[in-house]
């Protein structure tokens, strides 16, 4: 069934822990979209529109997810975590260090669908990633922190320190620490 033939006329749901909801008129409109003009959070970035790019990451019901593929209609009881949020979680801090120790970001528009990424893997829950291709000879392939990186672009090329950030972020995570 499509949302346009959805008989939902409401979708009720949480952005950030704050109740929200989208009426009729809204329910086709892409996350991302919604998000920044219904419910202001422009920390939410919109790029390629596509799914491609990452710049609209949020995690939804602890999932990253690219906000831009999913129709507000399809968030109807879900929990919906922006960056802003993600940050003020204990992974988030996490995170943030070990960007700001990488000196990440160059121009930023990125870095917050990576981080949302991240968050999401150090919580337990990541989304399928893309395939990783297996032509190219590169050290990082298959690695935790490259299948994070795969769901995202940067167009200033930033890729090895994103990389690293996020590398040392997993490696960091109390659950790595179990594991060895």
């Amino acid at each position: 069934m499509s949302c346009e033939d959805s008989e939902i006329t409401r979708a009720t749901f949480a952005v950030n822990g704050q109740p929200c909801s989208a009426d009729a008129d809204d329910l086709t409109l892409p996350l991302s979209t919604w998000l920044r003009t219904a419910a202001g959070c422009t920390d939410v970035k919109e790029g390629c529109n596509e799914g491609a790019c990452g710049a609209c990451m949020v995690i939804m019901d602890g999932v990253a997810t690219n906000s831009c593929l999913v129709p507000v209609a399809l968030c109807d009881g879900a929990e919906v975590t922006t960056v802003r949020a993600a940050l003020s979680s204990s992974e988030g801090a996490l995170v943030a260090r070990a960007f700001a120790d990488a000196d990440s970001a160059q121009c930023g528009f990125c870095i917050g669908g990576m981080i949302c990424s991240t968050v999401a893997a150090l919580a337990g829950s990541r989304a399928t990633p893309p395939p990783v291709r297996t032509d190219l000879p590169d050290a990082r392939h298959g690695s935790d922190a490259q299948l994070v990186l795969d769901a995202h672009l940067c167009r200033c090329g930033g890729y090895a320190r994103h990389q690293q950030a996020i590398s040392t972020a997993l490696a960091a995570s109390p659950d790595s620490a179990d594991s060895e």
